[in-house]
């Protein structure tokens, strides 16, 4: 709208505060990738991208890939299942991956 036309596409805050309008903080997305910048849902003790799994007794690691979810391996912390889901996210989300 600051250019006189309506968005193509969403539009994404990139630091994910949606109450913060700057100019320098939007950028044209599509929706899945302003889907990949989401924060984590409030009130989850554990990092973005990880998840326990009683079975196992241990942490499992998934992403959200091309309309699916894919499970990245089981872990011994949660530290360890989230460094699989940052290194994924990065190579497949690029400059619109959050690991927060």
């Amino acid at each position: 709208m600051v250019y006189g036309a309506d968005p193509l596409e969403d539009i994404d805050h990139i630091d994910g505060d949606p109450t913060n309008n700057r100019l320098s903080n939007l950028r044209m997305a599509s929706k899945f990738e302003n889907m990949r910048n989401a924060r984590k849902r409030r009130g989850k003790y554990l990092p973005k991208g990880v998840s326990f799994h009683k079975g196992a007794g241990r942490y499992r690691a998934t992403v959200y890939l091309n309309r699916l979810h894919v499970h990245l391996g089981l872990f011994s912390t949660p530290e360890e299942a989230h460094a699989a889901y940052c290194r994924v996210a990065q190579k497949h989300f690029g400059r619109f991956a959050r690991f927060e």
